[in-house]
């Protein structure tokens, strides 16, 4: 009996110390391309889809807006507070149907969940739209440049990489492209018709 709760404990303790070791050099990764993004942009929209991926949302989503040219870091400090009022179950929800190619639904959870701050919701919405195209082009980039953003990592670092998170990465691209794409196609009254359904479910 104490060896097999010995074995439970021991493999128990091997899978955590596996889990700390695959997060500590996803973080290193991750550093290193914030490094290589001074110099070769898509390095930082591979950056975002490794969050993505690691479900690291917040970080994921203001880091993507963050990119987009002369609007981007105004935008994605908005955006930070906003999602600071949203629930991690909703956040969840929200990134979770990115990943799994549920654009449509996504942006509906998270119009919903913005139904409190409406104006801060349509001004970054609207300062997206601004430069959607240069946004969904560097999206579109990112996802066919995995392999060579990866290339350019030092080699004591690309010997982290694992491949299925690069497999990931390259799933993630088109997905959250769809979801920017579907949510700056929104105008203003569909955005406060689905807040004002939020409104009504919620005082029901």
């Amino acid at each position: 009996m104490k060896d097999s709760i010995r074995k439970i404990i021991r493999e128990e303790v091997e899978i955590q110390e596996k889990e700390q070791l695959k997060e500590g050099a996803l973080d290193n990764i991750q550093k290193a391309l914030t490094a290589i993004g001074v110099v070769y942009d898509p390095a930082d929209a591979v950056n975002v889809l490794i969050s993505l991926v690691r479900t690291r949302w917040s970080d994921a989503m203001v880091n993507a807006v963050s990119m987009i040219p002369a609007v981007g870091t105004g935008i994605g400090l908005s955006l930070k507070k906003l999602l600071k009022v949203f629930p991690v179950a909703k956040l969840t929800e929200v990134f979770g149907k990115i990943l799994t190619g549920g654009a449509k639904a996504a942006v509906t959870s998270l119009v919903q969940a913005s139904a409190n701050n409406p104006e801060l919701f349509k001004s970054i919405v609207n300062g997206i739209k601004e430069k959607k195209s240069t946004f969904l082009a560097i999206l579109d980039k990112a996802g066919e440049s995995v392999d060579v953003v990866v290339d350019k990592l030092p080699d004591k670092i690309k010997k982290m990489v694992d491949p299925k998170t690069i497999e990931s990465t390259k799933q993630a691209a088109p997905n959250l492209k769809q979801f920017f794409a579907t949510l700056t196609s929104l105008s203003d009254d569909q955005i406060d018709k689905e807040m004002n359904k939020a409104k009504e479910a919620s005082q029901a």
